[in-house]
Order: structure tokens, then C-alpha cells, then sequence
């Protein structure tokens, strides 16, 4: 095999590996919120779970396979279980919370990337989600000092912080847009007609057209945060 085939080779299987880190953690987060709130429809479906087959999404994983990037199942909210005090703001909260996990997620991987490989890594990386090759062979050039198994957890971390910033945007879309749609549907049932439009095909159109600005997001939001921690 040549050395491009095993550089794509170890390149999917980072993101593999690092796509259902992601997707679970977020899942899991988001089941556990709602529940907290009143609502059990996540945890009676499954989606309390590490179990990364629960949260696996089948056409998130085909895009990961042939975009560079994927999404996971998602996990479903009944707002009408969540009631009492702050009803409005509990639901907010459940439908944006795995946009909230996945930030998290990248803020704490990525401190833990510069800690490790200082911020140099963020120069290294930034082509890398542009191109979406993570090529073991330039990170292991970069870092000569570093053993095969810190590379390795390098690459998954990078994987991780594109992953988590990418899908917290694209999450916040289709929250945003099934939170108008419940919105819309409170005031009236006559919106019900436009609801597969807002929830399904206008987050698709802005995924479809804006994927290569959410790409450039992360990295400016990445240096962004480079330069709150004094690294550039």
C-alpha cells in the first residue's frame, strides 16, 4: 500500500474515532439535561447512553465518510414534558444544550492540545480543517520528540476540536429552527403545514451552502481562543 493510501487511511479512522467520541458525549449530555427538566423521551428511546451505536447517526456517518465531517442521531425533546418555573427557558436550554457540550468539549481539548504540543499545534491544524487531512506525517515532523501514541492522541484531538466547534454551529441551526417551529406552532396549529420546511429543509439549504464558512469558523473561533489564553 502507498504511503497516501495509509496517511487516508489513518486520517478516516482518527475521525471515526473521534466523530463518536463527539456525537456520544454530546447525545448523552443532551438526554441528560432534558431529563432534568421533566422530560424522559430521550432516556426511554435510549440516548442516556456511552453507548456510541446509540448516538451513530446512519447519514451523519456517510457524510463523514464522504465530506470529512458527520452528525449524530437526534436525540428528541417533548417540550410539553417540561413545565413549572422558567418552562421557556428550560426548553431553551435542553434544545441548545449539546451546541453547549460540543463547545465545551472543544474549549477543553483544545487547552489540553496546547499543553501538550504548546501553540504551534494551532498553525499545524488549521490546514487540516480546511483540506480535512489529518496527515500523521506532518504532525509527526512538526513534533519529532513526540511518541507515536502523543501523535496519534494529537490527531484525535484536532479531530475533536473541528468536530465539536463544526457541530455545535450546525446543532444551534436545527435547534434554533425546531425552537421557531415549536414557537410558531404554540401560537397557532395553522403553521403546522410549514413545519418539515423550518426544521428539515431550510437547516439543510443553510448546512448545504454554508459548510465551507462553518469550516473557517472554527478556525477563527480557534484563534480566537489562541489569543485569549495569550498564545498569539
Amino acid at each position: 500500500m502507498s504511503v497516501h493510501g495509509i496517511e487516508f487511511i489513518i486520517s478516516f479512522l482518527t475521525l471515526v474515532i473521534a466523530y463518536a467520541i463527539v456525537v456520544t458525549t454530546a447525545g448523552y449530555f443532551r438526554a441528560w439535561v432534558a431529563l432534568q427538566f421533566g422530560d424522559d423521551t430521550s432516556e426511554s428511546l435510549g440516548f442516556l447512553s456511552f453507548n456510541p451505536l446509540v448516538h451513530v447517526d446512519f447519514l451523519g456517518g456517510l457524510f463523514l465518510l464522504f465530506f470529512g465531517f458527520g452528525w449524530g442521531r437526534y436525540a428528541p425533546i417533548n417540550p410539553h414534558k417540561i413545565c413549572g418555573h422558567f418552562r421557556v427557558l428550560k426548553i431553551v436550554l435542553a434544545y441548545l444544550s449539546d451546541s453547549f457540550a460540543h463547545l465545551v468539549m472543544a474549549i477543553g481539548v483544545f487547552i489540553a492540545l496546547i499543553y501538550s504540543f504548546g501553540f504551534s499545534v494551532l498553525h499545524l491544524a488549521a490546514p487540516m480543517f480546511f483540506t480535512g487531512n489529518l496527515l500523521q506525517s506532518q504532525f509527526a515532523q512538526a513534533y519529532p520528540s513526540s511518541s507515536s501514541l502523543a501523535i496519534s492522541l494529537g490527531l484525535i484531538g484536532i479531530a475533536l476540536v473541528f468536530l465539536s466547534v463544526l457541530l455545535a454551529v450546525l446543532n444551534f441551526i436545527i435547534s434554533g429552527f425546531n425552537l421557531l417551529a415549536l414557537i410558531l406552532l404554540e401560537k397557532s396549529p395553522s403553521y403546522s403545514k410549514y413545519r418539515n420546511v423550518l426544521v428539515i429543509a431550510l437547516p439543510m439549504l443553510m448546512i448545504y451552502f454554508f459548510i465551507n464558512p462553518l469550516r473557517f469558523l472554527v478556525v477563527r473561533f480557534l484563534y480566537f481562543l489562541a489569543n485569549l489564553l495569550g498564545g498569539i
